[in-house]
């Protein structure tokens, strides 16, 4: 299956977790691009492995859509890579990092361009 197995689930709140349907496929697609694209675009991502990104890629993906478990561990067998012994963790901590900083300052920027909207809309008394 590449990125998601049989065996995964989607978990919402604390339920046992749901198969994983083609809507939450699609979107593990989009984000795994997405992921790839923000590490390509910083110098942070650099000093790891072009594998390193690759897998953290997934990972990130697989964090936002909510799959569980994160690392499967059909990963080792397809990478021969262990996510803690290889610094796959460093590597995907750093991207996820990224992420939030790019997340936390979208929202901030729609937040301050929303208010001045209304600041600019309302009239003078």
């Amino acid at each position: 299956m590449g990125v998601a197995f049989n065996d995964d689930r989607v978990i919402i709140k604390n339920d046992d977790g749901e198969l994983l349907n083609d809507h939450v496929l699609k979107k593990l697609r989009k984000f795994s691009e997405y992921f790839a694209d923000l590490s390509a675009k910083s110098s942070i991502m650099i000093p790891y492995k072009p594998s390193f990104v690759g897998i953290s890629c997934i990972l990130a993906a697989r964090m936002v859509n909510k799959i569980h478990p994160l690392w499967n561990p059909k990963f080792e067998k397809i990478t021969n890579l262990s996510f803690y012994e290889a610094g796959i963790e460093d590597c995907f901590n750093s991207l996820f990092g990224l992420y939030d900083e790019n997340f936390k300052n979208s929202h901030m920027q729609s937040a301050i361009h929303k208010k001045q909207q209304v600041s600019y809309s309302k009239t003078p008394d």
